[in-house]
């Protein structure tokens, strides 16, 4: 069973998603935008791949297939940075919890173990947001399972500082290590019980996790 997060989780959880998805207005607006402008990508083709790699970001933030299938056959770059994290069009998409624009790219061939700027992995994104569809599409899809970003964080304790007890299983039925350590020593156990996420750490426990009291 699935330790749901308290009030106030929520609460921020929902927040976060909500400043990082995009109104389908401006999804279209800006679509509309590149493909007016595409006969003059010849002539300022910089600043018109800026442009289409701009609202390749925003559909795939918004869940938009048929904005990302429209992009990418007009010439945006599967490959592209957001000028902020460093995020592919796939991280943007992990970040906002967008399994069918993660699909799409991932069919037509975006990297599942890119990385942001600080070391921000797909995997690690969706497990930190408790996406356990997009997590088991990138496991799926040959994501390394303990890939260590930020501060040495893999995508288990990413998971397990949010409580999210789905993906934490997940995680561990395709070989996430528990016991692997991040900065100051801090693994999946630990980074649970500081948040406060308490059945995640004893599931861990249970479940190889090193049995050394997570306070200390």
């Amino acid at each position: 069973m699935t330790e749901p997060p308290n009030s106030e989780e929520r609460v921020l959880r929902a927040d976060y998603r909500a400043r990082r998805r995009v109104h389908p207005a401006r999804v279209r607006f800006t679509v509309g935008l590149v493909a007016l402008f595409r006969p003059g990508r010849f002539l300022y083709p910089r600043r018109w791949q800026w442009w289409a790699d701009l609202a390749l970001h925003a559909c795939a933030a918004a869940g938009s297939e048929p904005g990302v299938r429209a992009l990418l056959r007009m010439g945006a770059d599967l490959d592209s940075r957001e000028s902020y994290c460093g995020l592919t069009p796939l991280l943007t998409a992990a970040r906002a919890c967008c399994p069918t624009t993660a699909r799409l790219l991932i069919d037509v061939g975006a990297d599942v173990n890119a990385r942001g700027k600080i070391g921000d992995t797909a995997l690690g994104l969706a497990a930190e947001e408790g996406a356990a569809a997009i997590v088991d599409l990138l496991l799926r899809n040959g994501a390394v399972v303990n890939a260590q970003g930020h501060l040495g964080f893999t995508p288990l304790i990413q998971a397990a500082g949010s409580g999210r007890l789905d993906v934490v299983r997940l995680l561990v039925e395709h070989s996430a290590d528990p016991n692997i350590a991040a900065i100051r020593g801090l693994d999946a156990v630990r980074w649970a019980a500081l948040h406060g996420h308490d059945r995640c750490a004893e599931w861990l426990r249970r479940h190889g996790a090193s049995p050394e009291d997570p306070t200390g």
